[in-house]
């Protein structure tokens, strides 16, 4: 059971890699389709499927609590903006961090923070 392109799009942001995919990190690539290739009844690609699913979930809160800051901002709501924030983060570092597993292998970087450029 392989994944579609997009889904390996998908992992490869969530897991922190360069969109560029086997030109630049065949070992994650060589993960990616060793997952598919799995004698597990395509168990192991399904549970990766759902985590990506988590993943768009927890984005798009986290674009809703985004709105939501803009509007407390403008003084019109109290919310807890910043630890909803931090709590989808912490939740979508799980499910990266299950992805990897499955792959065998470790995030580039933690895709919940600004990259560190010049670093």
């Amino acid at each position: 059971m392989a994944f579609t392109e997009a889904e390996k799009v998908q992992l490869r942001r969530w897991a922190g890699r360069p969109p560029i995919g086997v030109a630049y990190d065949s070992i994650f690539e060589g993960a990616i389709r060793s997952v598919e290739g799995l004698s597990d009844g395509g168990a192991t690609v399904a549970a990766v499927r759902g985590w990506l699913g988590e993943l768009a979930a927890i984005e798009t809160q986290w674009k809703t609590l985004y709105e939501q800051a803009q509007v407390n901002m403008a003084g019109k709501t109290t919310l807890d903006v910043a630890r909803g924030v931090a709590t989808l983060a912490r939740i979508g570092r799980m499910y990266v961090g299950n992805i990897c597993d499955a792959l065998y292998t470790k995030p580039a970087r933690d895709v919940f923070c600004p990259p560190e450029y010049g670093a």
